[in-house]
């Protein structure tokens, strides 16, 4: 007898490029138990689960949480006031989390910095653009797609 069915997205291939279709949700997937009186007989069972990787938007990505800050890194790398258009957000994935890319559409905003948190600070290198000193000057010209190639990070912010 079958207790219940859940929704699983297909296997992610290497060979879909870029990435999968966009999922429409993410997050914990809850199932009770069936009711097990005393007396009952049942057989011992397995269950497995599986997770995929998340393609998707932010506000499908459960737990995620975005906020704009005042500051941002200006091009010498140091911290300063936001100045006219241009915008800071810190993207908060409540976790360690393995992002592969962001991208932005449907806006004229780019990234110009992406750096990592590390648990009390940003770091001093930054994912975008690629730094190989500590000194993080921004993107002048900016992108619509950072690749970030599976780094894992808690939060990263970009302007």
């Amino acid at each position: 007898m079958e207790y219940y069915t859940a929704y699983v997205p297909g296997i992610y291939k290497q060979n879909q490029q870029p990435f999968p279709d966009l999922y429409d949700h993410s997050g914990t997937l809850v199932k009770d138990l069936p009711l097990i009186l005393p007396g009952d007989r049942f057989e011992p069972s397995t269950s497995t689960v599986r997770g995929f990787p998340f393609a998707g938007k932010l506000k499908n990505f459960s737990g995620v949480a975005v906020r704009e800050v005042s500051e941002i890194v200006d091009a010498d790398g140091a911290w300063g006031d936001s100045p006219g258009a241009q915008h800071g957000f810190i993207l908060d994935f409540g976790g360690m989390r393995s992002l592969l890319r962001l991208l932005r559409t449907g806006s004229t905003l780019k990234y110009s910095l992406v750096l990592p948190w590390q648990g009390t600070d940003f770091a001093l290198g930054s994912l975008f653009p690629a730094q190989t000193t500590p000194i993080r000057p921004p993107s002048p010209l900016g992108a619509t797609q950072v690749s970030l190639r599976g780094a894992n990070r808690r939060r990263s912010m970009s302007r």
